[in-house]
């Protein structure tokens, strides 16, 4: 079932926090955790953004987006006046950011 945008059926998956990603009809989405750490210190409350999307850091430093697979994002993420910026290519198991 797709929406109707303007005439044309475009396929899309909405996430738990109603965010809405339009799809090819090629493409996989898959759950790709962003850790934020300060140091050692995984960071709990931090400020994940990828594409306008904004999510907090769980006690683990974690925040999950849902992606599509094979695609690299611009990622940021802040808490207080610390803030740190990279790319990822997604899935990437290991990925995480250090704030300073």
């Amino acid at each position: 079932m797709g929406i109707d945008f303007a005439g044309t059926t475009e396929k899309v998956e909405v996430d738990t926090d109603l965010n809405i990603y339009p799809l090819d009809s090629a493409d996989v989405t898959v759950d790709q955790i962003i850790k934020v750490v300060d140091g050692e210190e995984e960071v709990e409350g931090a400020t994940v953004e990828i594409d306008g999307v904004k999510k907090t850091t769980d006690a683990e430093g974690k925040a999950t987006f849902k992606l599509i697979s094979d695609k690299t994002y611009a990622v940021t993420a802040y808490k207080d006046v610390k803030i740190a910026s990279d790319f990822v290519t997604v899935p990437d198991e290991e990925f995480s950011l250090v704030i300073s």
